[in-house]
């Protein structure tokens, strides 16, 4: 029988290029708080293709997705729940990258693309592995209304701003 470890690096071996692509797919065409649509799209049909069920929240975009284990004790267990931003930031991407935005005036500045990626890869790891499921997860992925991109925004502040 294989480690867990070793289950790992060799689903991230198998799919680690495919997430990437997902993640620079998200960065080059990022959507603002609300608006996030096509990300909310992407992300689903992922989680479909691996047999799991998401539910598109009931406001437009974002969605949550949970996995039980096959085991009926670990079934019982608590839920570990992962939670993702998808918006982005109403800025210019001035990166020199083929992944660049290609949405004039919104960028990925602030790693939500980074972060939706991680917890999609990890539901779709989890989704083939339930045995290693320590207890029921839920995944989700929704807009941060704003509040992390005021906070990300200060960290990545435009040039006309001033920091106090």
């Amino acid at each position: 029988m294989t480690s867990p470890d070793t289950r790992l690096a060799g689903w991230l071996a198998e799919h680690g290029e495919e997430l990437i692509a997902v993640r620079r797919n998200m960065h080059a065409h990022p959507e603002v708080s609300g608006a996030e649509h096509a990300t909310t799209e992407l992300v689903r049909e992922r989680l479909e293709l691996a047999g799991m069920q998401p539910r598109v929240l009931a406001v437009g975009t974002g969605l949550v997705c949970e996995l039980r284990p096959d085991d009926p004790i670990a079934s019982n267990q608590p839920t570990m729940a992962l939670r993702a931003d998808l918006d982005a930031l109403a800025m210019d991407d001035n990166k020199d990258l083929s992944y660049r935005s290609q949405v004039p005036g919104v960028a990925h500045a602030c790693g939500h693309d980074v972060h939706t990626t991680v917890v999609l890869g990890t539901a779709l790891y989890f989704a083939h592995h339930r045995d290693q499921l320590p207890g029921p997860a839920a995944f989700r992925v929704s807009t941060g209304r704003g509040t992390c991109s005021r906070r990300c925004a200060r960290r990545h502040p435009r040039p006309w701003h001033r920091r106090r």
